[in-house]
């Protein structure tokens, strides 16, 4: 048995994992949230990639670098998010507080 057809089994299920992963991070962030960040993955020891698995294996590459770039935009995105929201904490706080002791009413509800 050649080292191509013994690696073969191992590479794809390797590949087989990552392209469900890209799968379920492209949901995560389709849905609006970002997929965690996975420190501790280790490369495979799998051997040499079988040359009928490469045109695979760069697809999968493809895509996650793709899905790299949607994550940082996305992440980018709400850092941009979180600064405009802090802005306007720290505007609000400038407003000095009403008299909270004040009966006057502030709104009329005609409907209730």
């Amino acid at each position: 048995m050649s080292a191509s057809h013994v690696n073969s089994p191992g590479w794809e299920g390797e590949l087989d994992r990552l392209e469900a992963q890209i799968v379920e991070d492209r949901k995560l962030l389709r849905s609006g949230q970002i997929p965690p960040e996975d420190s501790g993955w280790q490369p495979p020891q799998l051997g040499p990639l079988p040359p009928d698995l490469a045109p695979r294996a760069r697809r999968v590459q493809k895509d996650l670098s793709d899905l790299g770039k949607k994550v940082r935009s996305a992440m980018k995105k709400n850092q941009e998010e979180l600064r405009r929201a802090g802005e306007e904490r720290d505007k609000l706080r400038k407003i000095p507080p009403e008299n909270k002791s004040d009966p006057t009413p502030r709104y009329v509800d005609f409907e209730g």
